[in-house]
């Protein structure tokens, strides 16, 4: 598929160069104007068609290959890739009925499902005692063939007794477990994001290589009546890694006035 219409000009004065033109081409892959896999224009070809320098070009390629946008093979040329599904941090929502919402494949591979003792950072997070007993689950979740997350989460026995049987974390959600037999709805949470690279096993898992960063995420998620309930870590993939955060703006408070 290929952009029939005109090209707009880059105007100096306003944005840098470089930015006005990522916009332009970003704003082209988003719209559809080169496929999945296409071939996009060569740096010269960018260069005469916006009128712009080949340092130009390059910086604008250059900031969409780290989002991902395009990949960039030396001899080959700039191919427009698979957009990082989003997922929303706003709400706390289960990976199968996201992922459904979106009309995707979700698959899960659960890695681990056993009882052993909490760890030293769930302990401190979930308010619990270090010998607290905790049912531990490790999943690998995945959209139809791409791996898409490590999740690991730890939660009470004591709040959930008997989760771990007739359970099938594979192909059923916890969280609606928690709530249909528990009465745990679990409506608020504290998340905690940075990047990292990861070690052998993580990298495998999510079919990477060890130096491709991930994206780590710490989950703290609460009941309604604020009861710790599930700590969750989890490693995403660097190339699916695309989150979105809905914020509203503070409610404006009146100026101070003299004496207040």
């Amino acid at each position: 598929m290929h952009d029939s219409t005109s090209p707009e000009p880059l105007v100096r004065g306003g944005l840098p160069l470089h930015r006005q033109l990522y916009l332009l081409l970003r704003e082209g892959l988003e719209r559809g104007a080169w496929a999945v896999g296409e071939q996009l224009p060569t740096e010269h070809e960018l260069a005469r068609t916006y009128g712009c320098s080949l340092i130009t070009v390059r910086r604008a390629l250059g900031d969409l290959a780290r989002e991902h946008r395009v990949t960039r093979t030396p001899g080959r040329g700039t191919f427009a890739a698979e957009v990082p599904e989003e997922r929303n941090l706003s709400s706390i929502t289960s990976f199968t009925d996201e992922m459904k919402e979106r009309g995707l494949d979700p698959h899960t591979t659960v890695l681990e499902f056993d009882v052993r003792r909490v760890s030293a950072s769930a302990s401190r997070l979930l308010r619990v005692a270090g010998d607290t007993d905790v049912y531990y689950l490790e999943r690998l979740r995945s959209s139809g063939e791409t791996p898409m997350i490590l999740e690991q989460v730890e939660i009470p026995v004591s709040l959930a007794p008997g989760l771990d049987v007739g359970f099938q974390p594979a192909t059923s959600s916890l969280y609606r477990r928690l709530h249909s037999v528990y009465g745990l709805e679990l409506t608020q949470g504290e998340e905690f994001i940075e990047p990292g690279l990861p070690d052998e096993r993580t990298a495998a898992l999510l079919g990477q290589p060890k130096s491709q960063p991930v994206l780590f995420l710490k989950l703290i998620a609460y009941s309604t009546a604020g009861t710790p309930i599930e700590y969750c870590r989890s490693a995403v993939r660097g190339d699916q890694a695309r989150y979105r955060l809905d914020v509203l703006r503070p409610t404006q408070r009146p100026l101070p006035t003299a004496g207040n």
